[in-house]
């Protein structure tokens, strides 16, 4: 797993461990909230999840990392992603929970931007994008807001609720 242990003003972003699942459990298992970032609209086990931790920890361009307010030290959302290299210099922002109580207080930008200019600093990325559900209007007015472009629009290939789930590519491109 590719470690990140970012600190910033309000938040810092520091690597899951086993026992802080807990907490993204029962992100994962109200469903009906955060269906849209999780991609799943049904009850998990804590085995499965634990499974996709250990995914994440085998492979070395991963990171899958918590969103922590630095006033309560305690976790309030997640971030999960990819870096890849090669030519493209990509991230891939893959998950973005921010715990319902602390949703539209900037938190979720502040750890988006976090997020970007340390791999900015670090990385030299070029570009980070994301895939969103065309349905989630919330979450494409959210990117768009932090300077991502919708790119294209892909047939469904995912379903939530038994509904084909369409996914919009957005990507931010990064001056170097």
């Amino acid at each position: 797993m590719l470690s990140l242990n970012i600190q910033g003003d309000d938040i810092f972003l520091k690597d899951i461990k086993l026992n802080e699942l807990k907490y993204i459990y029962k992100w994962y298992n109200n469903y009906e909230e955060y269906k849209y970032a999780t991609g799943v609209d049904y009850p998990i086990s804590f085995n499965h999840l634990v499974r996709k931790y250990n995914e994440s920890i085998l492979c070395l361009d991963e990171f899958f990392v918590g969103i922590y307010s630095c006033n309560l030290y305690k976790m309030i959302g997640v971030l999960k992603g990819k870096y890849i290299n090669l030519d493209k210099r990509t991230l891939w922002i893959r998950l973005v929970i921010i715990e319902s109580g602390f949703q539209r207080k900037g938190y979720g930008q502040k750890a988006v931007n976090l997020l970007i200019n340390h791999f900015k600093s670090n990385k030299n990325i070029k570009s980070v994008c994301l895939a969103v559900a065309k349905d989630n209007i919330k979450a494409i007015k959210f990117w768009h807001k932090q300077g991502f472009e919708e790119m294209e629009s892909l047939n469904s290939f995912l379903e939530l609720s038994e509904k084909p789930f369409n996914p919009i590519v957005m990507c931010k491109y990064i001056s170097q």
